[in-house]
């Protein structure tokens, strides 16, 4: 209806019209996200071949299936043996999954009774935890990467490389914190005519041979 070329005669989506829905869905569940609400979305299961392999997705039309698994925070798979209902959140060969904070492997999903379930709230509040918990450490990374940068930049003699390298070993590492730290001042300690001594374990002035 907002714009003709979007769709067909008979009512169907045109080609253009497919990538202005992904845009209002996502569009959609902004809004939702910002009025604090979740949504869970329940599909029937259908299996793919990936390559040799069987794979259960969720059932969902068309290219949705893969917007839609971009846009969720967590995917599980619900099976049943006999009475007992499981579900699970990790991708496996089996079927696809998306666990984004460290659900268990495989949850016994509760009996609904006359009184309240709170399976569904309780998943939420370990995923709102996870996001918490990763947003502090998020804040302690860069802070951590902002002082190394630093620190790299005042290191001006092999004496500072070196006290640089006494220095990280005594900081928490935070996810690629160690690496990055390497990195920066392997690069400084080049530019100042250093080279590292893998049996001392520290820098040393590189020496240059007189012609």
């Amino acid at each position: 209806k907002q714009d003709p070329k979007a769709g067909k005669r008979d009512g169907s989506l045109a080609l253009q019209g497919y990538g202005v829905r992904k845009v209002m869905f996502k569009n959609f569940l902004a809004r939702i996200s910002n009025m604090g609400k979740n949504v869970i979305f329940v599909a029937h299961d259908k299996e793919d071949k990936n390559g040799e392999q069987m794979i259960i997705r969720p059932e969902i039309g068309g290219s949705s299936s893969g917007d839609l698994i971009k846009e969720l925070d967590l995917v599980g798979y619900v099976e049943a043996s006999g009475k007992i209902r499981t579900i699970s959140f990790d991708p496996c060969e089996r079927f696809v999954g998306k666990n984004t904070c460290g659900l268990e492997a495989i949850m016994k999903i509760p009996v609904l009774t006359n009184s309240n379930n709170t399976f569904m709230s309780d998943v939420n509040d370990v995923y709102k935890a996870n996001q918490a918990s990763r947003a502090g450490m998020v804040a302690s990374y860069d802070i951590l990467i902002a002082t190394i940068a630093k620190n790299v930049e005042e290191a001006l003699t092999c004496e500072d490389c070196n006290d640089f390298l006494d220095w990280i070993n005594t900081q928490e590492v935070i996810w690629d914190s160690k690496m990055q730290a390497a990195t920066m001042i392997n690069n400084k300690s080049k530019l100042i005519g250093l080279k590292f001594s893998k049996e001392a374990k520290q820098y040393e002035v590189l020496e240059v041979a007189n012609v």
